[in-house]
């Protein structure tokens, strides 16, 4: 069974402001936490998922048990297309997988994520047995490509890095949006090869967006205006693909409960050098409700971005901060 598939939306929210899109996420500090690494970008991005999954079984009036790792197994694979060339179109990862011992309710999607070797690039590719009112699979072998899907997702592209591309993780979730993941030594041990060859010989970027000055533009934000947001302006460049999105995390001052606030903004056209403007809303993105938010001194944590290609760039060093902005904090006023 080989499936074409469209590409699904994974759980994110959207929020306009100044001809930036933006997507909303609070985070604790933790240095680990590095935009530069997509690994980390996707494993949250596979939670929000499978609550997404969940959500739309509860709300077609099916009922849930608490969440718990699915009893869907993977049993074997195999990835059909072991060589690509961009020359060649699709250059779209063709994977097959067996599994078995799914719940009743049957299958809901199978994801699988390839990395290059050298570069903060991904690209996924998956599976969808369509809507719920399909027979539920509980087992068997499917095999999937996903043609037509934007940077990253189902199809390489003229930015993508050449060489080999691994195959490290793979999640597959059942219909009530539980989902059993496996890593890279899972995964070799499932299939007789875990990589993929690509040959691309048009444009491919594998360099990350270069920061070159910033600047805070709302050394002071006030809860009670209309917009309580901080905002920075960021100098950077990415001569290959264009800066696709920003970043700049911020923290509340210590001794708080309140989370750091992190928005990823993306702009409406790819900027191969210039300034972007960036803007952390600190309020409640959904009620609007500004009475948690901390006053006194914040402290910017952070900054990053990506380029079309999936690059990207990170740095959490306050010194590094302080060398850029030329501060590292700015004060919440009621």
């Amino acid at each position: 069974m080989l499936v074409k598939a469209s590409l699904p939306l994974l759980a994110v929210s959207l929020f306009s402001f100044a001809a930036i899109a933006q997507t909303a996420t609070a985070v604790h500090p933790d240095p680990s936490r590095t935009a530069a690494d997509p690994r980390v970008r996707m494993q949250a991005e596979v939670q929000a998922h499978a609550a997404e999954i969940r959500h739309a079984w509860i709300a077609s009036g099916h009922k849930a048990a608490p969440p718990t790792a699915s009893t869907c197994q993977v049993t074997g694979g195999k990835i059909l297309t072991p060589k690509l060339n961009l020359t060649n179109q699709p250059a779209a990862p063709e994977v097959q997988v067996s599994f078995s011992g799914c719940p009743a309710e049957g299958i809901s999607e199978i994801f699988v994520y390839f990395y290059p070797t050298i570069t903060g690039q991904y690209l996924y590719s998956f599976y969808d047995p369509s809507t719920y009112s399909s027979p539920p699979q509980t087992h068997g072998t499917v095999a999937f490509q996903v043609v037509g899907g934007s940077y990253g997702y189902g199809e390489f592209n003229v930015f993508s890095a050449p060489g080999t591309w691994t195959l490290e993780n793979l999640y597959i979730y059942d219909r009530t949006g539980n989902y059993r993941s496996y890593g890279q030594a899972n995964l070799a041990a499932l299939f007789p090869n875990v990589t993929i060859k690509l040959v691309n010989k048009l444009k491919p970027d594998t360099a990350p967006p270069l920061f070159t000055a910033a600047q805070v533009l709302t050394p002071m934000v006030s809860k009670s205006s209309s917009w309580p947001a901080f905002g920075a302006k960021l100098t950077l460049s990415d001569d290959v693909s264009g800066v696709s999105s920003t970043s700049v995390t911020v923290c509340p001052p210590a001794g708080s409960s309140a989370s750091c606030v992190g928005w990823n903004s993306y702009v409406s056209v790819p900027v191969l050098s210039g300034n972007v403007k960036d803007y952390d809303y600190l309020c409640d993105p959904s009620t609007h409700d500004c009475s948690a938010v901390p006053k006194g001194t914040w402290t910017i944590y952070g900054y990053g971005a990506c380029d079309v290609a999936n690059n990207c760039a990170s740095d959490y060093n306050a010194a590094d901060i302080m060398a850029l902005f030329g501060t590292t904090t700015f004060r919440v006023t009621k």
